[in-house]
C-alpha cells in the first residue's frame, strides 16, 4: 500500500465586488458608429483592480447580450465585440454593472452596410439647419470608421508579460484579401515575426500570437501589410518582464503536526494556468510533496495539504512555479512538528492552561497542559509579538537556572508563534520556565512542570473529572469498499478524542501488511488515504484502528475485486451508517411511442402497473444527465398517460424515461424505457404536452447524432467506422456549444477537427458519463481545433462537443458557423532512415504514421517538398497528446524537428497536414534515430538549455539491487535541476537540486527486472551534466 495525498486544487473563490462612484468611472465605446461587421472596443477606467464587472448591451430597451469581464491591475477594463449581419441597425446602449448597481452607460450606433458614419455626427452646416443649435464641442470631427479596404486592428491584451498569448482582430479588409502580419522591435528595428493570412468573406481576420520567455521585453509594432507590402494599419504591442506574475501565498496554519491539514492559498496569478507546488526539507532538500494545481477564473489556487503522519519533524520550504513559464511565483516556509526536545507526538487529554501575567498589549505565553509526565507534549502558543519579528525562545530549568534549550524564532504576520515541547529520557523532572526575549529584553514568561512517573500516576488518580471517550463510540469506514489495482481508498475515522493519534493497521488474512498513523481533528475525526498497487495481492482486506495496541474498530475492503457480501455484513461500519433501503419493486410496464422520431416530435408515454392513485417521479435523462423531471399520479387502475415534445435545439440521441420511487431518503429507479431523437428536425426542451401541459426546465444540449444500442439501429444510427463525415453547424447565444453523439468501437483510431472563421474553436471528446477524455484548443492552426489520432478505449457511446475557447473557459457565448469533421484515421507504419513519399489531394486534413521508439531515443524528423506547399508536423505520444510540433523550421515552408528526446517507450504517431485543406502536392518524410544511451555502456553527457529542457538516459539494474549514480557538472550554468527515476511508467525516486550541482550521488533501488529511465530536467540556463555509475 502507498500513502495518498488529498489535494483540492483550483477551488472557486468568491469575488467581493466593491461599488465604485459613478463620477469616477469613465466608459468609452470606439468607434461611436460603424457599419455592420465593425469591431467595437468598450473600455472603462477608474475601476477596482482585478475585479469582475458585468456589461449589459441593450437595443430598443431589450437586453441582447451580456458578458462578465475582469479589470487589469490598474483598474482598466477593455472588451472587444463584433457586430454581425443578423444584428439590427440602430442605437445600442452599453451599461457597466457592479452587481445590480449601474456604474455608467454609453451608446454607440450600428449602421446599415453602405451608410456613411459621419452623417451620425452633425457637421457645422447641418447643425445650423436644426431647430436648436448644438454646442460648438459637438461639432468636433469624429474619427472616420474603417470601410472595406481600410484596416483597423484590435490587440488583446496590448500589454502583457513575456510568454503571454495575444488575440489579434483585424477588420475593414477586402473579402478574402491576402495580407501579411509583421512584428518589428521598436528598439532594434529587427523583424521578429511575419506570416501570411487570408481574410474571411466579411474582410475580417482573427488570429492568436504568443511570445516566449526568450523574447526581449519592450515595445513592438504589429503591422498589417497588403500584397504590395504597403502598411494598411499598425498597433503597438508591449512585452513586460516576468515580475508581474509574482503571486501572494498564505498558509494556515504555517505550523502543524505531521498528518494534520494545512491550507495553501495562492492569489494574484494568471487564471487557468497550472502551477507546480514543491515542498522540500530545508536542511536535506529532500522533497516531501510535489503536485500540480490549476488556478481558477479569479487567479486563485487553493490546496488542502495533509502531510504524512510519518513525515520528519522539520522546517520545509514551499516553492510554487508557473508550469508554462517555469517562473517561481511564490515561496514560503512551513514547520511540521517543531518539537524542540524529544520526538514524541502523542498528546495528553489535559486542557489545563497557564497564561503569563503581562501588561495589556504585551506578549503572552499560553502552555497546555501546565504539567505532565515525561511522555507529555506541551503546546506553547505565543501571541502579541511584533509581526514578522525575530525573537529568542528559551527553556530554563528552575532548580539549577540552566538554559536547557534556546533558539531564534520568527513571529508570523499576525504576531503569533506556536510550537510543541517534548522531553527525552534522562531529562530532569521539575519546574521549567519558558522565556521569550528580544535584543536581551524579556517580553514574556510562563512555567510548566514535568512530573515523575509516581507523581504523574498520583495526579492522574486524583483527576475525577477527566473526560474519556468510550471505545465503543469509535467507528471506521472506507470508500470505496472495493476496486481494481490502483484504486484510491479513503479511510474515515470518527469518535476519537480531539487531537488523538491512533494506529491504522491494514491486514490481509489476519497479517499486518501496512501500518500508518492518523491524528484526529478537534471534532475527533481523521482521514487517511491509501492506494493499492501492483505488488498487492488480490483479495479481501481489513482496516483496524488501534489505540495503544487496543482494537477500537475495523471494517473490510477488497483489492482487485469487489467486497464480498458476507465480509461486508460481518465488518463494522461507520457510526450511524444506515441500512440499505430498497424501493418498492415495479411489476408493470412502461412504453414510449414512437420509439424514434426527429426533433419537434411528440412521444406518448404509457405506464401501467402502478398502485392506485400513487404519485411517482418521472425523470428524463440523456446518458447520466437528467434533462427533465416531473411528478405524475396514477388513476384508480394504476395507469399514467402523458406526452413529451422535443424542441428545436434538443440533442439528438437516446433518452431514458425512468420511474423513481422512494428508497429511504433517496429516490430509486424501478423501471425505464428509451426513445430516440434523430438529427433531422430540431429541439431543446423536453416538455410534456396534452391536458396537463407544463413548462419543463430546459437543460440545453445542442445538436448531437443518435446512436446504435446493442447493435440495433435506432433512428439515424451513426458509427464512425469507415466514415469521413463533415457536419456544418452554428453556435449562438442560445446554443453556445454543439454536441454530436456517435457509437465507437474499441481500438478505432479517430481524427476530429473543428474549424471556424468566426470564433476561437475548442473541441472536447466525452465518454458515456460526460467526462472529457481529451480536449484541444489550437492544434489545427489559426484558432482551430483537432483531436487525434485518438484510439477509442471502449465500445460504446461518445460525444463530441464543439464550442468556443471563450465559452469553455469564461462562459462568454460566441456566435458563428463551424465545420466539424470525423475521420477514421489510417496509421501507416514507417521505418527509420527510410524516406516516405506523402501526397496531399484537395480536402485532405492530415495523414498519420506510427513509429516505435524507446525511452531516451533521440529522433530527427524532416519534411522536404515543393516550394509552394506549406505543411505542418506534429508528434503524438502514446497517450495521444502532442509531444512536439513545427511549422516552418525547415527550408521554405517545410517543418523540421531536429532533436526530439523520447520520454517513454511505446508507439508514437506523426501527423502531417497541409496548412490549407485546398493545398495539394507531394513531400518526403524522413525520420532518423539515435538509439537511447545506457549508463551500463559508460558515462553519458546530458545537455540542457531553454530549448532542450529535458534529457533521458537509461540503466539496467536487477530487481532489489541499489544503483548509485554520479552526477557531475561539465560546463555552463544551469538552474534548478530535477531528476526523475522511472521504471514501468512509475516514478520510483525523485531528486532535486537548487542550481546546478558540481557533484552529487543519487541512490535508488530497482523494483523490477526491467529497464530504468533517468529523466533530467532544468528549465533555465544552458550547460551539461555527466552521469555515470558510481563504483
Amino acid at each position: 500500500m502507498t500513502r495518498k495525498w488529498f489535494v483540492l486544487a483550483s477551488l472557486i473563490g468568491m469575488l467581493l465586488l466593491i461599488p465604485v462612484a459613478l463620477a469616477q468611472t469613465t466608459i468609452i465605446v470606439t468607434p461611436e458608429a460603424g457599419e455592420i461587421g465593425t469591431a467595437f472596443e468598450v473600455s472603462a477606467t477608474e475601476l477596482d483592480p482585478n475585479t469582475a464587472y458585468d456589461l449589459e448591451f441593450r437595443f430598443d430597451g431589450d437586453v441582447v447580450f451580456t458578458t462578465t469581464e475582469q479589470t487589469d491591475a490598474e483598474g482598466t477594463l477593455i472588451v472587444n465585440i463584433f457586430s454581425e449581419e443578423s444584428d439590427p441597425p440602430g442605437e445600442y446602449e452599453v451599461t457597466l454593472l457592479d452587481g445590480s448597481e449601474s456604474l455608467g452607460t454609453e451608446t454607440f450606433t450600428l449602421l446599415e452596410a453602405g451608410s456613411q458614419p459621419e452623417t451620425i455626427v452633425p457637421t457645422p452646416e447641418a447643425t445650423e439647419d436644426t431647430e436648436t443649435d448644438a454646442p460648438e464641442s459637438d461639432t468636433t470631427p469624429q474619427p472616420e470608421q474603417p470601410q472595406a479596404g481600410s484596416a483597423e486592428i484590435r490587440l488583446v491584451p496590448r500589454t502583457a508579460p513575456v510568454g503571454s498569448t495575444h488575440n489579434v482582430f483585424v477588420t475593414g479588409l477586402e473579402p478574402e484579401q491576402d495580407v501579411t502580419i509583421t512584428i518589428v522591435s521598436d528598439e532594434t528595428g529587427a523583424e521578429v515575426y511575419t506570416h501570411d493570412y487570408e481574410a474571411t468573406d466579411s474582410g475580417r481576420l482573427d488570429i492568436e500570437i504568443y511570445s516566449t520567455e526568450e523574447d526581449t521585453p519592450g515595445d513592438y509594432t504589429l503591422s498589417v501589410l497588403d500584397a504590395s507590402g504597403s502598411v494598411l494599419s499598425s498597433i503597438t504591442l508591449t512585452l513586460e518582464e516576468l515580475a508581474g506574475r509574482i503571486g501572494n501565498l498564505t498558509i494556515e496554519p504555517s505550523t502543524a503536526n505531521p498528518g494534520e491539514t494545512m491550507t495553501f492559498t495562492l492569489t494574484d496569478v494568471r487564471p487557468f494556468n497550472d502551477f507546480e507546488i514543491l515542498i522540500r526539507n530545508i536542511e536535506t532538500s529532500e522533497p516531501l510533496y510535489q503536485d500540480v494545481a490549476r488556478a481558477n477564473a479569479d487567479g486563485v489556487v487553493t490546496l488542502e495539504f495533509i502531510s504524512d503522519a510519518q513525515a520528519a519533524e522539520a522546517e520545509y520550504e514551499v516553492i510554487i512555479t508557473e508550469e508554462d513559464t517555469r517562473a517561481i511565483v511564490a515561496t514560503s516556509e512551513i514547520t511540521l512538528g517543531d518539537v524542540e526536545e524529544g520526538d514524541e507526538t502523542t498528546t495528553e487529554d489535559d486542557t489545563d492552561t497557564q497564561q503569563a501575567d503581562t501588561e495589556p498589549g504585551a506578549a503572552t505565553i499560553t502552555i497546555s497542559p501546565e504539567s505532565g509526565n515525561m511522555d507529555t507534549v506541551f503546546d506553547v502558543q505565543i501571541d502579541n509579538l511584533t509581526p514578522n519579528a525575530t525573537f529568542t525562545f528559551e527553556v530554563v530549568l528552575d532548580e539549577t537556572g540552566e538554559t536547557v534549550y534556546t533558539a531564534e524564532r520568527t513571529a508570523d504576520e499576525d504576531g503569533h508563534y506556536a510550537t510543541m515541547l517534548g522531553m527525552e529520557e534522562g531529562d530532569p523532572t521539575g519546574q521549567y520556565h519558558i522565556v521569550v526575549s528580544q535584543d536581551g529584553d524579556p517580553l514574556a514568561e510562563a512555567s510548566l512542570e514535568v512530573l515523575s512517573a509516581d507523581a504523574a500516576e498520583e495526579t492522574s488518580s486524583e483527576e475525577t473529572t477527566e473526560e474519556t471517550t468510550p471505545e465503543s463510540s469509535v467507528a471506521v469506514s472506507i470508500d470505496p469498499t472495493g476496486g481494481e489495482i490502483g484504486t484510491d481508498y479513503t479511510i474515515r475515522i470518527t469518535g476519537l478524542e480531539a487531537d488523538e493519534t491512533v494506529d491504522v493497521d491494514i491486514r490481509y488474512q489476519g497479517d499486518s501488511i501496512y501500518t500508518t498513523q492518523a491524528t484526529a481533528d478537534s471534532d475527533g475525526s481523521a482521514i487517511v488515504g491509501i492506494t493499492s498497487d501492483s505488488s498487492d495481492t488480490v483479495g479481501q482486506y481489513e482496516v483496524v484502528i488501534l489505540r495503544e495496541d487496543t482494537e477500537l474498530a475495523s471494517t473490510p475492503f477488497a483489492v482487485g475485486e469487489e467486497l464480498d457480501a458476507v465480509e461486508a455484513e460481518e465488518g463494522e461500519t461507520a457510526e450511524g451508517e444506515e441500512e440499505v433501503i430498497e424501493a418498492e419493486p415495479f411489476e408493470g410496464t412502461i412504453e414510449v411511442s414512437p420509439e424514434s422520431a426527429p426533433r419537434n416530435s411528440t412521444y406518448d408515454v404509457t405506464i401501467e402497473g402502478l398502485n392506485a392513485d400513487e404519485t411517482v417521479t418521472i425523470q428524463v435523462s440523456m446518458g447520466e444527465i437528467p434533462v427533465y423531471t416531473t411528478e405524475k399520479t396514477a388513476d384508480a387502475a394504476g395507469s399514467v398517460l402523458f406526452s413529451l415534445t422535443t424542441g428545436d435545439t434538443d440533442a439528438a440521441g437516446v433518452y431514458t424515461v425512468s420511474i423513481l420511487r422512494p428508497a429511504g431518503e433517496d429516490m430509486q429507479s424501478v423501471g425505464s424505457a428509451t426513445f430516440t431523437v434523430t438529427r433531422s428536425g430540431g429541439a431543446s426542451s423536453i416538455a410534456p404536452t396534452g391536458d396537463d401541459e407544463e413548462t419543463a426546465p430546459s437543460d440545453e444540449v445542442d445538436e448531437v447524432e443518435d446512436v446504435e444500442e446493442d447493435g440495433e439501429e435506432t433512428g439515424e444510427a451513426n458509427s464512425v467506422e469507415g466514415v469521413n463525415e463533415t457536419i456544418e453547424g452554428r453556435l449562438s447565444a442560445a446554443a453556445p456549444e454543439d454536441r454530436y453523439v456517435f457509437q465507437g468501437t474499441e481500438g478505432d483510431t479517430l481524427y476530429i477537427t473543428l474549424d471556424s472563421d468566426d470564433f476561437d474553436a475548442y473541441l472536447s471528446l466525452e465518454d458515456e458519463q460526460g467526462v472529457a477524455l481529451i480536449t484541444d484548443d489550437d492544434s489545427n492552426g489559426s484558432g482551430n481545433s483537432a483531436i487525434g489520432p485518438y484510439i477509442l478505449p471502449y465500445t460504446g457511446r461518445y460525444t463530441v462537443v464543439s464550442s468556443s475557447y471563450d465559452y469553455y473557459y469564461y462562459g462568454d457565448t460566441m456566435a458563428g458557423d463551424f465545420t466539424l469533421t470525423l475521420t477514421q484515421a489510417q496509421l501507416s507504419a514507417i521505418d527509420y532512415d527510410s524516406p516516405t513519399s506523402v501526397t496531399f489531394t484537395e480536402g485532405d486534413h492530415a495523414i498519420f504514421f506510427s513509429i516505435e521508439a524507446e525511452a531516451g531515443d533521440i529522433l530527427a524528423i524532416t519534411v522536404e517538398g515543393e516550394d509552394d506547399l506549406d505543411t505542418r508536423l506534429q508528434v503524438f505520444d502514446p497517450d495521444n497528446y502532442v509531444l512536439a510540433e513545427d511549422d516552418d523550421s525547415g527550408m521554405g515552408f517545410n517543418p523540421e524537428i531536429s532533436r526530439l528526446i523520447v520520454p517513454a517507450s511505446g508507439t508514437y504517431m506523426l501527423g502531417l497536414r497541409p496548412y490549407s485543406y485546398s493545398d495539394t502536392g507531394t513531400v518526403t518524410l524522413t525520420t532518423t534515430r539515435e538509439p537511447a544511451r545506457s549508463l551500463n555502456d559508460g558515462p553519458a553527457t546530458v545537455a540542457l538549455s531553454a530549448k532542450q529542457y529535458m534529457d533521458v538516459v537509461n540503466i539496467s539494474v536487477a530487481e532489489g539491487e541499489t544503483a548509485h549514480i554520479n552526477v557531475e557538472k561539465s560546463h555552463g550554468t544551469i538552474g534548478d535541476v530535477t531528476i526523475y527515476v522511472i521504471q514501468d511508467d512509475v516514478t520510483i525516486a525523485t531528486f532535486y537540486s537548487i542550481e546546478q550541482p558540481d557533484d552529487m550521488v543519487l541512490s535508488f533501488i530497482s523494483q523490477e527486472d526491467s529497464p530504468i529511465s533517468i529523466h533530467v530536467e532544468a528549465y533555465t540556463g544552458t550547460g551539461t551534466l555527466e552521469l555515470s555509475i558510481a563504483e
